[in-house]
């Protein structure tokens, strides 16, 4: 029994190492922050816990609650990445020998305008209604098309919206 149960403290202290060191990964530039300009502003600082902004409502939706006035915001961000790649090799799958073509480009992402719009209704009662539309994960490549990697992918692109009605009901009554 004892046996066991070191085993099981074992794997228990691996478990909670793990959670205690995860953190946030982004694929390669796809996740995009830029969900509200004004937040921005502020380097995000407290943007999950932002009173009487309905930009909030992106990063958490009990944000609502402290609608004081019904609000409707729209914005977008600029984006501007830069890619670029050398000394870049590529192979044919069907051969052992490497393709030949481009092996360097100085940008193969695109800019991209990203809005974002929220709206909120304040109800002056315990529940208030919300609506947030946003592109949180998106990016665009565009290699030249003899390029070495040109079995691999030419264009690609990935655009997502986001749609988040939200509905939030205060409990307590108290407005922060």
């Amino acid at each position: 029994m004892a046996v066991s149960s070191k085993k099981f403290r074992f794997k228990l202290a691996v478990v909670a190492s793990g959670l205690a060191l995860a953190g946030s990964a982004y694929a390669a530039g796809f996740a995009i922050n830029e969900s509200s300009p004004t937040l921005q502003a502020t380097a995000l600082a407290g943007a999950a816990s932002a009173t009487n902004d309905v930009s909030s409502i992106a990063f958490n939706p009990a944000t609502l609650a402290t609608l004081k006035s019904s609000q409707i915001y729209a914005g977008a961000s600029y984006i501007a990445p830069h890619v670029s790649y050398a000394n870049a090799t590529g192979w044919n799958g069907s051969s052992s020998f490497p393709t030949s073509g481009v092996t360097s480009e100085n940008n193969i992402a695109k800019e991209a305008i990203v809005p974002d719009f929220y709206t909120g209704w304040a109800s002056n009662g315990p529940i208030n209604l919300g609506l947030a539309v946003t592109s949180p994960w998106g990016l665009q490549t565009s290699y030249a098309e003899n390029w070495v990697g040109q079995n691999s992918a030419i264009n690609s692109k990935l655009t997502s919206i986001n749609i988040g009605p939200t509905i939030s009901y205060q409990v307590n009554g108290l407005w922060l």
